[in-house]
C-alpha cells in the first residue's frame, strides 16, 4: 500500500508470502464471464434509487446486464429489453440485499 487509498484487487504481502484476494477480484471474473471483449456498452436506467445498473451487447449478439443492489432489502423490478424493433419483452426479477 502506498497511501493511495485504493483498493487493489490483488495485494501481494512479500513479507507473508501471502496473496489477498479482495471482492473486487471476484467481481471482474465474474464480469469478464459475461461481458466479452470487443463488446459495447449500451442505453440502461433504472427507476429505483437503490439499483444501480450497466449493460453491454457482446459482438456475438448477447446482452449483458449488471445490476447492484445498494440497500440491505430483497428488490424486485422488472427487466424490460426492446429488440431492433422496439418491441417489449420484461421479466420479474429481484436482487437480494447487497448484491450485484
Amino acid at each position: 500500500h502506498v497511501g493511495n487509498m485504493c483498493s487493489a484487487p490483488v495485494i501481494c504481502h512479500g513479507k507473508a508470502q501471502a496473496t489477498l484476494y479482495q471482492p473486487s477480484f471476484w467481481y471482474i471474473g465474474h464480469f469478464s464471464r459475461y461481458i466479452r471483449p470487443g463488446a459495447h456498452q449500451v442505453l440502461s436506467s433504472t427507476s429505483r434509487d437503490v439499483l444501480e445498473v450497466t449493460s453491454f451487447l457482446n459482438v456475438d449478439g448477447k446482452l449483458a446486464v449488471v445490476v447492484m443492489n445498494q440497500s440491505e432489502d430483497n428488490i424486485e423490478f422488472w427487466l424490460k429489453i426492446a429488440d431492433e424493433k422496439g418491441q417489449l419483452s420484461a421479466a420479474k426479477v429481484s436482487a437480494p440485499g447487497r448484491s450485484i
